[in-house]
């Protein structure tokens, strides 16, 4: 089956941290790569990867898929 990476980018200062480790070998591979704070490394986004935007208001989740 297909990996399953996850990164939390919330804690880096600036996009060179994600080279440092190493991000293009999970990115551009066939694995799945759950992103949160892509904000964080915008220029490292590619224009067709799937966003899936979660968010909470009071009570109320909403998840948008975004393709």
């Amino acid at each position: 089956g297909n990996k399953i990476y996850h990164f939390d980018f919330f804690r880096i200062e600036d996009e060179s941290e994600a080279y440092d480790i190493g991000y293009e070998e999970y990115f551009f591979s066939s694995a799945y790569c759950f992103v949160e704070w892509p904000e964080k490394i915008a220029n490292l986004i590619e224009e067709d990867m799937v966003r899936i935007k979660m968010s909470l208001k009071g009570t109320t989740r909403r998840i948008e898929v975004i393709l």
